[in-house]
């Protein structure tokens, strides 16, 4: 509508006063991506935009996370195969800020739906290193453990997150949970 036309046009105003800013690229893309909403037309200039604020702000993680997750959603809307430009969106994300855990989470959730077990497996790994509490990534962990039929792995893994987080007891339940699936009383009763 109109007011979206004048929110456009006075961030544009803004960026080209000081395209250093931020604020007015995080302002602009997030009108876009609401905007899409209704036209996911709107996806493309929101892309345009992020990719704008990362030429100019090179170091600011969010903008490519937001970025991602963008490229997610055309990619959902219009049926575009954007694989290699979400993956490269979160993962300039994760390099520039290795502890900006949605990143993780948003990697590991795409690389899960895409059947990219493995990396899917390491991002989910890596935001409970951050955040062991997790509950989305603990259980996204458990789902392809048991789907892969790779409770060893599974141990393997939370026994290793054990470990970096002994008092997380979300961990240690996921552990019991992953060692009653496979049958280790002994192990199970432990946990």
């Amino acid at each position: 509508g109109r007011n979206d036309d004048m929110a456009i046009a006075s961030y544009k105003k803004a960026l080209a006063l000081n395209p250093y800013e931020r604020t007015y690229y995080g302002g602009l893309a997030g009108l876009y991506i609401d905007m899409a909403s209704s036209n996911p037309a709107y996806y493309k200039d929101a892309i345009e935009v992020l990719k704008q604020a990362n030429k100019n702000i090179p170091d600011e993680s969010n903008f490519y996370n937001i970025l991602g997750v963008t490229y997610q959603r055309e990619e959902a809307v219009f049926g575009i195969d954007r694989k290699k430009e979400v993956i490269s969106a979160y993962k300039k994300a994760t390099n520039l800020s290795p502890y900006f855990i949605d990143t993780w989470v948003n990697l590991g959730n795409y690389a899960l739906g895409k059947g990219l077990y493995d990396e899917a497996i390491n991002s989910f790994k890596k935001a409970l290193e951050i955040q062991p509490w997790r509950e989305d990534c603990i259980e996204n962990l458990k789902r392809l453990f048991l789907a892969l039929g790779d409770r060893n792995r599974g141990i393997s893994l939370f026994s290793d997150l054990a470990k970096v987080n002994p008092q997380s007891p979300q961990i240690h339940r996921m552990l019991a949970q992953l060692y009653y699936e496979k049958t280790d009383i002994e192990k199970f009763i432990k946990e």
